[in-house]
């Protein structure tokens, strides 16, 4: 009994040893630092709500169906392979990821809802290993092959070609243009938005290519389907980051009252160049230094800066 339960416990390290090798080829910045052009899989990832969770636990699901059946198959108890993956990959990845924002928070508003994020994603972890238990005790089982036949077997074409994809993909990710990131993200956005700021940039007299700057570097770092989040976030925890433009607020926040808030707000950040140097008293006023205004984050400004100049 207990050498068959050590045994199940142990398929279950070398089952999170499995996932941690997969995401380690294909793990990304997002979402707790800002996109950059090298980081490709962070834009791939949090596109849609559908890429982030066929990223995130597409791989749990593939290998906990397998790892189940094989318990299944050779006598073993299934729970301890189950408890065992599902503890080692939650902790070493979402748990982590929760305990590594808290510890070095920089900004509670905005942190709150990657906590969440994280912690809903390792709860989630267990619900697929369970779920794997779950399913395969029906006749769904005849859907996972026995270790014997793997080779001949179309799951065993699916989990090389996730590794097979992962390997690949780490060694040479594709990459885009800061042009083309550009272009891609002006498309997800409603025309009717870029409208509404430039009037607004035109009715308080500031640079309207500042503003755009803010609304694509933010929106790409929080697609619309996590912004969606924030809002339903906010009908309990009401203060946070909302809109387009992530601006703190008290109360959650759609896109147009972000940019009017954020004009409000941080007026400096999206001044003339030339107003912004004369107001600060210095012959020259870079982009970089206006937009910290907004905010100060490394990462932010770098993106933002970038996205500037190629849109000025």
């Amino acid at each position: 009994m207990w050498a068959t339960t050590l045994g199940s416990a142990a398929s279950g390290l070398v089952a999170a040893l499995v996932l941690h090798f997969i995401y380690r080829l294909i793990q990304s910045n997002w979402p707790t630092s800002y996109y950059a052009l090298s980081d490709y899989w962070s834009y791939v990832k949090a596109l849609l709500p559908s890429r982030y969770l066929l990223f995130r636990f597409g791989p749990v699901v593939l290998i906990s169906l397998f790892g189940v059946h094989q318990m299944r198959t050779a006598g073993w108890p299934v729970w301890p392979f189950v408890a065992t993956t599902a503890a080692i990959h939650a902790g070493t990845t979402s748990l982590q990821g929760a305990w590594r924002v808290v510890r070095y928070r920089q900004d509670g508003d905005r942190d709150a809802p990657l906590v969440m994020l994280h912690l809903v994603s390792a709860a989630a972890i267990a619900v697929t290993c369970i779920a794997a238990a779950l399913l395969t005790a029906t006749d769904l089982a005849a859907l996972v092959p026995d270790y014997d036949s793997i080779k001949n077997e179309l799951w065993a074409a699916a989990l090389a070609s996730v590794l097979t994809f992962a390997f690949f993909r780490a060694i040479q990710a594709p990459q885009r243009t800061l042009a083309e990131l550009i272009k891609s993200q002006r498309q997800r956005i409603s025309p009717q938005l870029f409208e509404y700021a430039r009037a607004m940039a035109d009715h308080w007299g500031l640079d309207y290519h500042a503003i755009e700057t803010v609304i694509l570097t933010e929106s790409i770092q929080r697609p619309k389907w996590y912004r969606l989040g924030e809002r339903i976030k906010g009908l309990v925890f009401r203060k946070g980051t909302y809109g387009i433009m992530q601006v703190q607020s008290p109360r959650p926040l759609n896109d147009r009252q972000s940019i009017d808030l954020a004009l409000r707000e941080h007026r400096d950040a999206f001044m003339y160049p030339e107003a912004y140097a004369a107001k600060v008293g210095q012959p020259e006023s870079w982009a970089r230094e206006r937009l910290s205004n907004f905010n100060s984050s490394p990462q932010f400004l770098d993106l933002a800066t970038d996205i500037y100049y190629e849109i000025g």
